[in-house]
């Protein structure tokens, strides 16, 4: 249990660890050996939040094809040692896939680098979602936009909830940020030596509101490594 909730696995929630331990073992009562396990686990009670309350006023996109509409953000995490100290994270809408690219400041040359990285792998989504920060809304990005044939939609101000899903994300990268750092005994600003621990977490972790898949499955095709599969037992202890 401590291999599939613990480490590199981020502490992620009962669902996942549930979902890891389900593809190679049969337990008993999994659910309720599941739920003693985290209920002495301090990290996972220190950083999982509550549940997101639904608000009524406007409409959230949901999309059902890869790279049909993309959400991006920047996300403020503090000083490092070094100049960083904001991450732009971007989310494929239908997958959950996640980029996750560090910078000094929020910036459109940011935006502008990070999109074109994401159309030279995968392809350029036919929509933009993000909020009026001035980084999104200047003339480079309209530029971009234009020649890459593409809608960018805006948020109406002081409404994050519309565009709840690089929201969740942002909430999913500071809790593993918080439980790595925590449990890896490092300090706070060498965040910058977990970004990429933390994008394959995010990206390697089978979801039940992706029917149990991992983001990386339905994205890309590919299988994530599983956390077990290097699992041994000698038969001289039970495994916990």
């Amino acid at each position: 249990m401590i291999i599939s909730h613990c480490g590199a696995q981020g502490h992620r929630g009962r669902h996942v660890m549930m979902s890891q331990l389900a593809s190679v073992f049969s337990i008993d009562r999994q659910r309720v050996q599941v739920d003693a396990f985290m209920s002495k686990c301090l990290l996972y009670l220190h950083v999982k939040g509550g549940k997101i309350i639904p608000r009524p006023w406007g409409e959230t996109y949901r999309s059902q094809t890869r790279n049909e509409a993309l959400h991006f953000d920047f996300l403020y995490l503090g000083e490092s040692f070094g100049n960083f100290q904001y991450l732009l994270a971007l989310k494929d809408d239908a997958s959950h896939f996640c980029e996750l690219v560090a910078c000094e400041s929020p910036t459109s040359d940011v935006a502008v680098e990070a999109n074109l990285q994401w159309h030279s792998r995968f392809g350029i989504p036919i929509l933009w979602i993000n909020d009026q920060g001035s980084h999104f809304t200047s003339n480079v990005m309209y530029t971009l936009c234009s020649k890459l044939k593409c809608d960018q939609p805006f948020l109406v101000a002081y409404c994050p909830w519309i565009n709840v899903s690089i929201e969740r994300l942002n909430r999913d990268i500071l809790q593993v940020f918080r439980t790595m750092i925590l449990e890896y005994k490092l300090d706070h600003r060498e965040w910058m030596s977990l970004i990429s621990v933390v994008q394959g977490n995010l990206n390697h972790t089978a979801l039940p509101s992706l029917a149990y898949k991992s983001p990386l499955e339905l994205f890309t095709g590919l299988y994530p490594p599983p956390p077990l599969a290097t699992l041994s037992w000698s038969g001289e202890a039970d495994v916990c």
